[in-house]
């Protein structure tokens, strides 16, 4: 078996970031959406049935965080350069900014800010668009960024390795 050596070795407060982030992306909008199904449709079948993907969804995001806690070497990859290093670099520091605001706005929505608090409450109101530049904005953006360029470094690893590539042949 050969063994591969990856070149970007994520460093451990980006992986706390990155779990920060993950939780900022996952946790309010589902959270949300939880009581709002559990107060419009009630405990009964429909509920269940409209719960389930939102279920669904903070699990996957706590497995991520999981995966990332857990095993060391997850956000690990191969260098890139060009587009993809542009891409990188963007979705870290998008990553580290919706991490610091998340942490922000749960610190003083514990501590009972009324100004963020209500700053919050019509960003959820307006939606989509003003989420986007929120914290929550900046995470997801950091998180599709990074993966993005992660996904890239590995394909191009793939095309330069001769072991990687496939043999096709047609009869």
């Amino acid at each position: 078996m050969k063994v591969i050596h990856m070149k970007y070795i994520a460093p451990s407060y980006f992986k706390v970031a990155y779990c920060l982030a993950i939780l900022t992306t996952v946790l309010p909008v589902s959270l949300a959406r939880l009581n709002f199904g559990n107060l419009t449709m009630g405990l009964g079948s429909a509920g269940l049935v409209f719960l389930l993907p939102l279920l669904f969804k903070i699990s996957v995001g706590i497995y991520r965080v999981f995966l990332v806690a857990k095993i060391k070497g997850t956000l690990n990859s191969f260098t890139v350069t060009g587009f993809a290093k542009v891409l990188r670099k963007i979705g870290v520091f998008c990553i580290y900014v919706g991490a610091a605001v998340g942490v922000y706005s749960w610190l003083s929505f514990l501590m009972g800010d009324e100004k963020l608090i209500s700053a919050i409450q019509w960003g959820l109101f307006l939606g989509l668009y003003i989420t986007s530049i929120t914290g929550m904005g900046f995470a997801m953006i950091g998180v599709f960024l990074f993966e993005l360029s992660r996904l890239v470094a590995f394909e191009n690893n793939a095309k330069t390795t001769d072991d990687n590539a496939l043999d096709l042949k047609v009869t």
